[in-house]
This record gives structure tokens, C-alpha cells and sequence, in this order.
């Protein structure tokens, strides 16, 4: 809850994300391990028999080979940049680090990988340490930030996730990390003056980082031509040609307000073809804040709406791990309504793991578009249910799954109205058999279940015109409710639950937090079943006692 927007981190997943500091290669090899073991697994799944085993040492070698190089990045680095660069190897796409290592060779002509790249990058970061008068890194007990002035002019400490996302992390919107013409964006960007002036010397007299927002503005606008005659996707090949529409503009944005500590984000409205950005401060009125340098417009949300005519739908934002999220960022722009989408098979079942996909038809009613604008998406639950808030529009509705698709169902959204759709596709989930519950006392081994964490796992949708982009090979995790079955069984019975048969047990469970018990006297198969849904990945823990 740190980002103040409702972002859904466990304490689990926090304790992952910022490493303390005395972290060590071996800790970090063990976690990109586990990404090998994830592809392993799913190899396994897909090719059965003899030649699994040699597809095994395949992919073992395959990964072995870019985790050494980034524990071999992570062992030379400077301790004070351990945190920082930990974070980075840990919360990239694992496509984007197999570029950098040459192991996906994207064929740019334009960008060289390299793997010292990103230590690199966290080593330029801190050469700006006390040099500006508006925020400065400060090392905390196991973690770094920034401690910054405010624009009310009180003094703030950053918090520690806005820090390594949004000002450490080095992916500004869908590139991978790469030398263009031999520099990478952080250094070059703070100190190139082919515009008569630097961004560091723009910027370093602020006193605030509201005032560093003006700055920095004015300084971008003052040589930025607006224009879409190209589709240059990193910051320094942005910036050498000084031209691009709004989503060169916000590349930039993004890069120029990292590269002197400014907290910052995009903000897409695809659905109504724009983007922008946001930059963090805490202050009274809220902490992400509108800043679009292709007006430039800041602080004023309302802008599209009351001056350019626009019916905005949902605006999200996108980290550099290719997550995206709408927490708290659409209501700044336009009023909302809450609509929940429950999506059924054929037989009134709920689906999870439904990709629902909300289309903005405002360009096609404003300026004869031949198709509506993806606006937004989510995956549904256990349930079948998944939640959107959007802004007034007319809306089509599309339903991808595993068992079938649901094309084209036109809605209208209207602002604070509130609504539920039931929608249904042509497929069928996995039919469950008649489970027949025994009662047996237990009194045998005990066991504790404790359910943590229940998500499913989707491919994002997000795609990119150019082949040396890579934002597809992490999937999409949505947090979502849900409870597992447990079966206790006796052997005949487990293996009649392997085939799918019909069959009994002596105990039955269904767990959505935590349970104890007992098993009966004598060998018993504990199940923890997930057999009957369809994306959805649940997190336990099991202790036998």
C-alpha cells in the first residue's frame, strides 16, 4: 500500500522486491533459477517421453548461461549499487535480460546489448548524488530511496517501491536495454547541451520537485517538435532527432524525469489514442500528479475532456516489468462507473483465466475509425468475475479463453452508473466427477494448510509494431479471491482422482485462508487440487506434524 494508489503488494512479494542491500549473487542466482525451473516445467508439460530429459539439460545450460552473467554483474558491483541492480535483473522481462545478453539477438541496427549495461546505469545514477537541491539518495538500514522537497516545500522520503520502479528502473516504456550510438539514456540525457543547455543545469536550481517538473517542462518544450512521421522508441534516439507524437514524448518524459530523480510514470489512454505522464509528490492533493510536455498541460486532469472533446475511458500505466494497473489513475481524468464482467461457459459455469477486453468506440463515432481502440483488459476470477471502472463511452466488449472467445458485444458506460454483465462463451470448463465424502475421525499425522497467494497467470495482450521490441514474455499476474480443494484419500481413490474417475474421500476441504486438521490413522494421499480451473495458480504452504 505504499504507493498510496491501491497497488496489491503482499508483504511477501515486498520482502522479494527490496533486497537488502547485503544481498549476495548467490541469492539472486537462486531467484532467477526459479525462472528456469518455471520454463522446465512448462517444457515438461509440452513434451512427454524420452527426450524430456535432454530438453531438461538444454534449458538448464540454456538459462545457466545469463544467470551467470548477471551474477557475475551483481558480484562486481559496488556495494552501495547491489539493491538497485538486484531489483532490476528481478523485475525485468525475462525475454528483455536475453537480449542484453546476446542470447535473443533482436537485430537492431540501431542499439548494441551489452550486460554491463545495467550496472552501468545504476552507477551513473548515483554520480548525481548531491547535486540537486530539490532531492538526494539516502541509504536506509536494508533498502534505498530518495529524500525529497515536496511543492509545498516540506521535506519527504520517497517510498521505496515508487524509487526502484519509477526512478531506478531503466525501462521507460517498451524498449530493451541497449546502447543507441554507444550511450545509454541516463548519462547521455543529463549531460548532452546540443540544445544550449543540459538537463542537470536545467533543472538543478529547483527548489522543489514541483518546480523541477516546470523546469524540466520548459527546457523540453523549448526544442521538442511535435509531429507523426516516426515511431523511435528510445529515449536518445527521441531526443537526437527532437520530433514525435505523444508517445515519443512520453518516452522521453519518462527518461528525462528519472534521470534527475523526478518519480515518473506513463499514463495511456489508448482508447482514446493519447499518452502522457505522471510524476510522484506527496503532497495534500494527492501524489501522482497529470504532466503532459506535448501541451504542455500540468496538473490540469481535466484538460481532454473539457477542452479537446474527448470521452476518456480508462487511462492505466505500465511497469517496467510490462504489469499494467488503473489503481487510482482513471478517476483523475473523468468520472467512472464500476462495471463487473462475469463471464459462464455453455453449462452457466465460471470461467477464469478469461482475457475481457474493453474497446473505446469514441473514434470511431468522432472520426469515422474503421475499428474501435482497445482501452483496457482484465482476467477473471475463480468466479468468473473481473471489475473495470470506466469513463462514459460506448464500449465493445471481446472474451478471449482457453475454451472459447465471445466477440463483439457493444455496451454503453454510463458515469455513475454501475453495472453487471453476465457473459457467455461457447466452450466448456473441465467437468468436475462426483466426489463422495466418507467421514473417518482423524487422528493421525496433523497437518496445517495455509493458503497464500492466488493469482492467475495470462499473456498480456500488450503489442508493439517492431521486432526488436520485447514485451511479451512475461505473463500477467492479477491477484484475485479464490479457495483450493483438499481431498484426503486411500490409494485406489487417489489414483481413480488421476484418471478422472468418480470417487471418494474421508475428508473434504475447501481452504481460502488457513485450516488444521487431522488425517486418519495410516497412509493417506493428501490432494491439493487445482484440476478444474483454467489460469488460475494458487501459493501454499503445507507443514505435516
Amino acid at each position: 500500500e505504499d504507493f498510496n494508489d491501491g497497488m496489491p503488494f503482499s508483504e511477501e512479494i515486498k520482502i522479494e522486491m527490496f533486497a537488502a542491500k547485503n544481498i549476495r549473487a548467490k541469492e539472486i542466482t537462486g531467484r532467477l533459477g526459479e525462472i528456469a525451473s518455471e520454463v522446465i516445467r512448462e517444457a515438461r508439460t509440452q513434451v512427454m517421453g524420452p527426450g524430456t530429459l535432454n530438453i531438461d539439460r538444454m534449458l538448464k545450460e540454456y538459462y545457466g548461461h545469463d544467470i551467470a552473467i548477471f551474477a557475475d554483474e551483481i558480484n562486481r558491483a559496488p556495494k552501495k549499487c547491489v539493491d538497485e541492480l538486484g531489483f532490476i535483473i528481478a523485475h525485468t522481462n525475462e525475454d528483455v535480460l536475453r537480449a542484453v545478453t546476446g542470447t535473443i539477438n533482436l537485430n537492431d541496427p540501431e542499439v548494441e546489448y551489452r550486460p554491463d549495461i545495467l550496472l552501468r546505469h545504476v552507477e551513473e545514477h548515483y554520480r548525481l548524488k548531491g547535486k540537486l537541491g530539490y532531492a538526494d539518495i539516502v541509504e536506509k538500514k536494508d533498502y534505498t530511496t530518495l529524500r525529497y522537497t515536496n511543492g509545498e516545500g516540506v521535506k519527504r522520503e520517497l517510498p521505496r517501491d515508487v524509487y526502484y520502479w519509477y526512478v531506478v528502473h531503466p525501462r521507460c516504456r517498451y524498449e530493451s536495454f541497449g546502447y543507441t550510438h554507444g550511450d545509454f539514456w541516463r548519462e547521455y540525457l543529463r549531460y548532452n547541451d546540443k540544445y544550449n543547455e543540459s538537463l542537470v543545469d536545467a533543472v538543478k536550481d529547483a527548489s522543489n520537485i514541483n518546480e523541477a517538473v516546470y523546469a524540466l517542462t520548459d527546457w523540453m518544450t523549448g526544442f521538442m517538435d511535435f509531429g507523426y512521421d516516426t515511431h523511435d522508441k528510445t529515449p536518445i534516439e527521441i531526443y537526437d532527432i527532437h520530433y514525435g507524437s505523444c508517445g515519443e514524448y512520453s518516452i522521453l518524459t519518462n527518461a528525462f524525469g528519472r534521470a534527475v530523480f523526478i518519480p515518473s510514470r506513463l499514463a495511456n489512454d489508448w482508447g482514446e489514442d493519447h499518452v502522457w505522464n505522471e510524476f510522484y509528490d506527496d503532497v495534500p492533493n494527492g501524489t501522482w500528479h497529470h504532466w503532459d510536455t506535448t501541451g504542455p498541460y500540468i496538473h490540469d486532469p481535466e484538460v481532454y475532456e473539457r477542452d479537446w472533446g474527448k470521452d476518456i475511458s480508462t487511462v492505466w500505466s505500465i511497469r517496467g516489468d510490462d504489469f499494467i494497473y488503473e489503481y487510482g489513475v482513471t478517476e483523475k481524468y473523468t468520472g467512472t462507473a464500476h462495471i463487473t464482467v462475469i463471464v459462464h461457459d455453455r453449462n452457466g459455469e465460471p470461467v477464469d483465466g478469461a482475457c475481457v477486453v474493453m474497446e473505446s468506440e469514441y473514434l470511431m463515432e468522432q472520426f469515422d475509425w474503421p475499428s474501435p481502440m482497445i482501452a483496457i483488459w482484465n482476467y477473471t476470477d475463480l468466479e468468473g468475475r473481473c471489475e473495470f471502472d470506466l469513463g462514459g463511452n460506448y464500449y465493445t466488449i471481446d472474451v478471449m479463453s482457453e475454451i472459447g472467445n465471445y466477440y463483439r458485444n457493444r455496451y454503453h458506460v454510463v458515469e455513475g452508473r454501475d453495472d453487471t454483465l453476465i457473459l457467455t462463451i461457447d466452450g466448456e470448463m473441465p467437468g468436475m466427477p462426483e466426489i463422495s465424502a466418507l467421514s473417518r475421525e482423524g487422528k493421525g499425522a496433523k497437518i496445517k494448510l495455509t493458503l497464500k497467494d492466488v493469482h492467475v497467470i495470462a499473456q498480456s495482450i500488450l503489442t508493439y509494431p517492431d521486432d526488436t521490441v520485447v514485451i511479451t514474455g512475461n505473463g500477467y499476474p492479477q491477484s484475485i479471491t479464490g479457495g483450493m480443494g483438499i481431498f484426503v484419500c486411500d490409494e485406489n481413490n487417489f489414483q481413480r482422482f488421476l484418471k478422472g474417475y468418480d470417487f471418494d474421500c474421508v475428508q473434504r476441504f475447501h481452504v481460502t485462508g488457513e485450516v488444521d486438521f487431522r488425517v486418519p490413522k495410516g497412509e493417506w494421499y493428501v490432494i491439493l487440487c487445482n484440476r478444474y480451473s483454467l489460469s488460475t495458480v494458487f501459493e501454499a504452504e503445507v507443514r505435516v506434524g
